[in-house]
């Protein structure tokens, strides 16, 4: 199958996906700007009176607005980039501009991994046993890689949950996370591998399996495509992974006509009553 083709396909299908945690990477989310400098990425966040309440997969949620200089709203944006759209200010001080609010977006994101971040990891140097400033340093780069992932900014997200992966390296969130960038970057060995972690982890999540049916499609790995999404079946129902499934049956039965070669790079499906090696 020609690449570009399958690329786009994967994409259509990463597009529908999204993970339980509110952590997650999302292309659509809006940022949460505390007084103490640290952030948290949310799908949306409003304001209702003395409250800010955000929501989540878990439901809505609510903190004082004391706690809150600024939520960032940004609208859902093509994958390719994104801008953050107008500041919404709850505080009395530090008021941001519209104009403001999408030209600092970048730099933003900047301060708050340099000098949050340096914070967090400092904390963890001094005592590596302290499971607390371990669990806010993990938090923090989930946010920070959100935020990345939201600026369209894969290079970086990738890096940034890299190095949540050296402190946690069972954590399924950061594991599978990181493999949707894999994804995202038609990398699909990379994503394959983490996923096959994630399975070891956890392998009644429906989720992965879907996934690394994706991986195996983008490797034109059918046939174990199609084991993956049929065990991802198993658990429950889910639609595009019935789709994927049958798309994939159909050509497996075209493929099983065929003669290949392969190498390292390139693959090269003939038809047997025409050609020969």
């Amino acid at each position: 199958m020609n690449r570009l083709k399958r690329s786009t396909a994967v994409w259509r299908v990463l597009m529908m996906f999204a993970f339980s945690s509110p952590a997650a990477l999302q292309l659509h989310a809006d940022a949460i700007f505390f007084n103490d400098g640290n952030v948290l990425v949310v799908e949306k966040a409003w304001v209702e009176g003395d409250e800010v309440k955000y929501k989540t997969s878990r439901g809505v949620q609510s903190l004082p607005k004391s706690q809150v200089r600024e939520i960032q709203e940004q609208a859902p944006s093509a994958p390719t980039g994104s801008h953050w759209g107008n500041a919404v200010t709850v505080g009395t001080e530090a008021r941001i501009s519209p104009a403001s609010a999408v030209d600092g977006a970048t730099s933003r994101t900047a301060g708050f991994s340099k000098e949050a971040l340096t914070r967090l990891r400092e904390n963890l140097r001094v005592d590596p046993s302290d499971r607390q400033a371990k669990a806010e340093l993990l938090r923090a780069l989930s946010s920070v890689a959100s935020l990345q992932l939201t600026e369209g900014d894969l290079p970086a997200a990738m890096s940034t949950l890299e190095e949540a992966l050296s402190l946690d390296k069972r954590n399924l969130e950061i594991l599978s996370n990181l493999a949707v960038i894999h994804l995202r970057m038609s990398d699909y060995r990379a994503a394959e591998d983490l996923l096959k972690r994630c399975l070891e982890i956890d392998s009644s999540n429906q989720q992965i399996h879907y996934l690394l049916g994706e991986a195996y499609y983008g490797q034109e790995k059918i046939s174990q495509a199609i084991s993956q999404w049929t065990a991802g079946l198993r658990l429950g129902p889910h639609p595009e992974m019935a789709k994927r499934l049958e798309k994939a049956r159909q050509e497996a039965r075209v493929h099983d006509d065929l003669g290949v070669l392969q190498d390292e790079h390139f693959m090269l499906r003939y038809d047997r009553n025409v050609s020969d090696q």
